[in-house]
C-alpha cells in the first residue's frame, strides 16, 4: 500500500463552542485544559508554529530542515525512541541556525553552518534553547500543575552523578512555548557519541570538499550509512510465540 503515513492525535479543547476565528495559539487552550495528553499534543503544534514564526527566513529554514532530516535518517540517527534525534529536535537545531545568521541567503551556508555550530556545543552543560523560559506562575498556573514543563535541572556532572542515559541530562534541545519538553530525553551517552560523530564527519567533509567547489558534498553528506559494514559485532535475537500469544492478539513494531 503506498501513501503517506500521518499520525493523528486526538486533544480536546477547553471551550464549549468552537469559533470560525479559533486560533491554537490561543493561550487559554492550555491554560484551561485539564487533560494532560491534550496539553502535550497541543504543545508539539504549537512549537512547530513558534519555531517557524520565530525564523527570520521561513523558506531556507524549511529547506535545512528537510536537509538535515533526511541526512539523519541516512545515518541512522533519526528515531527519538531508540535514543537519537527527532523532528523537533531537528527542527529546533534548525531553526537556532537560521537565528544565529538572519542574513544568510543560502542553503549551502546554514547547512556548513549547523556542522560547524554542533560539532562543538557542550550538550551536556549548555541546553540548546530558542526563547527564555515561560513563567508558568503568570500565564500558565492551572496547567503547570498537570504537566511538569522542563527546569534545566543541570547536567549529570553538576548534579554530582554519572549518569549512562534517559535522565535527560545527556543532550537538551527544548521546545518554545509552554510546556517546555526536552525533545532529545531518551539521549543516551552512547548515542550522543554517534550523532556528534555524524556532526564532526559532517563538518569535516564540508571542509575537504569546499576547496575544491565540488558541488558532489551535498549528495555525499547524505549517503546512507552501510551498518553491516560499519559494526564489527551483531546480537542476534530470535523471538517465537507461545501457544497463549498465538490465540491472543501479538503485536509487532520494527
Amino acid at each position: 500500500m503506498y501513501g503517506i503515513d500521518v499520525d493523528l492525535i486526538y486533544a480536546q479543547i477547553p471551550f464549549e463552542k468552537i469559533e470560525t476565528d479559533f486560533d491554537i495559539m490561543d493561550n487559554e487552550i492550555i491554560q484551561w485544559n485539564k487533560d494532560k495528553r491534550s496539553i502535550l499534543a497541543l504543545a508539539g503544534v504549537r512549537c512547530l508554529k513558534n519555531i517557524i514564526n520565530i525564523s527570520p527566513n521561513q523558506g531556507l529554514l524549511v529547506m535545512l530542515m528537510r536537509y538535515v532530516k533526511l541526512w539523519a535518517k541516512n545515518r541512522l540517527i533519526y528515531s527519538n525512541k531508540a535514543g537519537y534525534l527527532s523532528g523537533h529536535s531537528l527542527a529546533i537545531m534548525s531553526a537556532n541556525i537560521c537565528l544565529e545568521y538572519p542574513e544568510a541567503t543560502s542553503l549551502s551556508f546554514l547547512i556548513k553552518q549547523f556542522f560547524n555550530v554542533y560539532k562543538a556545543w557542550k550538550w551536556e552543560d549548555y541546553p540548546l534553547k530558542l526563547v527564555e523560559l515561560v513563567d508558568a506562575n503568570e500565564e500558565f498556573e492551572n496547567a503547570s500543575k498537570i504537566v511538569e514543563p522542563w527546569s534545566g535541572t543541570g547536567s549529570s556532572q553538576q548534579r554530582g552523578t554519572k549518569n549512562e542515559g534517559n535522565d535527560g541530562t545527556q543532550m537538551s534541545i527544548i521546545t518554545p512555548g509552554f510546556p517546555e519538553q526536552n525533545t532529545t530525553f531518551n539521549v543516551n551517552e552512547f548515542t550522543l557519541k554517534r550523532i556528534v560523530i555524524e556532526l564532526k564527519r559532517g563538518s569535516t567533509l564540508i571542509e575537504r570538499y569546499s576547496h575544491q567547489g565540488a558541488t558532489k558534498i551535498w549528495d555525499v553528506l547524505i549517503k546512507e550509512l552501510d551498518w553491516k559494514t560499519h559494526y564489527n559485532y551483531f546480537i542476534l535475537i530470535l523471538c517465537r510465540a507461545g501457544e497463549f500469544e498465538r490465540n491472543g492478539p501479538l503485536e509487532c513494531r520494527h
